[in-house]
């Protein structure tokens, strides 16, 4: 049995109000220039250390930054009793919301109807092992999931050994399922050692995994896909301020195509989770900096606003978990993270916008005594994210 640095989970408490902030930057988007630079890490004291800089706010640079200023964030549970729920994936066109279903072995669709919200199974009977001992281990099979169009499912495995997980690829359809043993395509494994496709993105000629390592910390592999076929699950060679991994997990493929991949770090260890900047056309790292968080295990990027969002596992301190939101400012020459938090999340695992902005977030469990078992959790769009 395998343990892995993702595998913690304690639950999650409905939150309706948040900590938001209060002054907007004139610029909306993260992205910087392209400069290869690898950010040195933190600790709070460093960054507690550092000057602010003008206007003065609550918070400094690589610190978590609550607002006092209230705002609102509408949100519901939207299906409780899952097992164990990881990514999730956004059909083109319909809009349909995808969820992995890790523990139970499955993929289901989002019945979308007040009263009647339910997962519809899509993909059913994948392998699913338990992670850690019998006692305290968790039950995971499938893992990341993407659309390469509006038909057809990437799904990164999870429930084998290491050397043994792929990526599979299915046809979906409007009704009924699909056996697991049945994919249309299977990718990888990358390398014998490879395992735990946890973070996928994907588009109509490229997709992106991460994937993690028995022996190493894990990497980044990609399948070039020509009208609809895609191709060998290949390891991309890093190059630049990102080589060398620690737990890669989440990725989102940016507004301008870049690449963007966060790396959980160790669970043990605070405030050691990073992201990486990569040019998606030859894989080149030019940016990797530390977030201040500690176990990042989404990322998504809004249509709307081209904003990044992640969740934080924060498995050693689970009142730091939550929503953040990734600004990337520049301090004194040096891009930095600020991230803040929006919402109080335990242990969430995973996330994706709808094109309206309306945002879904799994989490395994909940301390709520309303709501049992894993949970899909809605953002409305007219939150203020």
């Amino acid at each position: 049995m395998r343990v892995t640095r993702f595998l913690l989970v304690l639950g999650l408490v409905g939150v309706l109000s948040t900590n938001a902030f209060a002054q907007q930057r004139s610029s909306r988007d993260y992205r910087p220039q392209q400069t290869q630079t690898r950010a040195p890490q933190r600790t709070r004291a460093d960054v507690a250390a550092r000057p602010t800089r003008e206007p003065q706010r609550e918070g400094r640079p690589g610190e978590i930054v609550d607002e006092k200023v209230l705002n609102t964030i509408f949100s519901q549970v939207v299906v409780d009793g899952l097992e164990n729920p990881t990514g999730i994936a956004v059909q083109p066109t319909t809009g349909d919301v995808f969820v992995a279903e890790s523990g139970a072995g499955r993929v289901g669709r989002l019945h979308d109807v007040p009263g009647e919200y339910r997962l519809e199974p899509v993909v059913t009977g994948f392998a699913v092992e338990t992670l850690g001992s019998e006692r305290n281990g968790y039950r995971v099979g499938p893992l990341g999931l993407a659309f390469i169009n509006k038909y057809t499912i990437a799904v990164g495995g999870g429930g084998k050994t290491y050397g043994q997980d792929t990526v599979d690829v299915y046809r979906v359809r409007n009704a009924g399922t699909v056996s697991a043993d049945e994919p249309t395509y299977t990718l990888g494994p990358v390398t014998n050692d490879a395992g735990n496709y946890f973070g996928i993105a994907a588009n109509e000629s490229v997709l992106f995994t991460t994937f993690n390592g028995r022996q190493s910390g894990g990497g980044l592999a990609r399948s070039t896909i020509t009208d609809g076929t895609p191709g060998e699950l290949e390891q991309i060679a890093i190059e630049g301020p990102a080589d060398g991994y620690a737990a890669p997990t989440a990725i989102a493929i940016g507004r301008r195509g870049e690449l963007v991949v966060a790396q959980m770090g160790s669970l043990d260890v605070p405030a050691d989770s990073r992201i990486s900047f990569f040019d998606s056309r030859n894989g080149r790292a030019y940016l990797d900096v530390p977030t201040g968080l500690n176990d990042v295990t989404g990322l998504a990027i809004s249509p709307k606003t081209g904003r990044m969002y992640a969740t934080d596992f924060s498995h050693i301190a689970p009142d730091e978990g939550g929503l953040y939101r990734i600004d990337l400012v520049k301090d004194a020459g040096e891009w930095i993270c600020e991230p803040v938090r929006l919402m109080t999340l335990n242990a969430p695992s995973g996330l994706a916008f709808r094109d309206d902005g309306e945002l879904m977030i799994t989490t395994f469990k909940s301390h709520s005594s309303e709501h049992k078992g894993g949970l899909l959790i809605r953002i409305y769009n007219d939150s203020k994210l």
